[in-house]
C-alpha cells in the first residue's frame, strides 16, 4: 500500500466504524410568531398616544434565561406588532415610551409565553390609566 493510501484510506474506515454520531439541525423552521396587541383605555384611538405623549411601543424580549432576545419599536398608534421567534418559552416587557424614549408607562411583564412553531401566539395588553407615570 502507498503512503498516501495509508495516510487517508486508513483513518478513514477507522473513522467509519466509530460509534459516535453527530447531527446538526440548522435549519430555521421552528419559528413561531409573537403577535403584540396593545390598547390605551381600553381602545385603539390614536388620538390617546397623542394626548398621553406616548410615541412608541418598546417591545423587550427575553428567553428562559433571562438573555435579551430583541427589541422592537412599533409606533404606537399601530396597535400591533408582529416579530417571529425561534419554539421556546420567553418573557415580554412592555413599556409605552415618548419620542425622547422615556417611559410615558410602568412596564408590564408578561412571562412563560410559549411560542410554537408555525403557530401565532397573540399577547394582547392595555394600558389603563393607573399604568401612566
Amino acid at each position: 500500500m502507498s503512503s498516501i493510501l495509508k495516510t487517508w484510506f486508513v483513518p478513514a474506515v477507522l473513522a467509519l466504524g466509530s460509534s459516535g454520531c453527530i447531527i446538526v439541525d440548522d435549519d430555521a423552521d421552528d419559528l413561531g410568531t409573537l403577535t403584540v396587541e396593545w390598547t390605551l383605555f381600553d381602545d385603539d384611538a390614536p388620538v390617546d398616544c397623542r394626548a398621553t405623549g406616548s410615541d412608541r411601543l418598546e417591545i423587550a424580549i427575553y428567553d428562559v434565561f433571562d438573555d435579551h432576545v430583541t427589541t422592537l419599536y412599533p409606533h404606537c398608534d399601530e396597535f400591533e406588532s408582529s416579530l417571529s421567534l425561534e419554539e421556546g418559552t420567553y418573557t415580554a416587557e412592555l413599556t409605552l415610551v415618548d419620542s425622547f424614549n422615556e417611559s410615558v408607562t410602568t412596564t408590564q411583564i408578561i412571562d412563560d409565553l410559549d411560542v410554537i412553531e408555525d403557530l401565532d401566539l397573540a399577547l394582547s395588553v392595555d394600558f389603563s390609566p393607573d399604568s401612566f407615570l
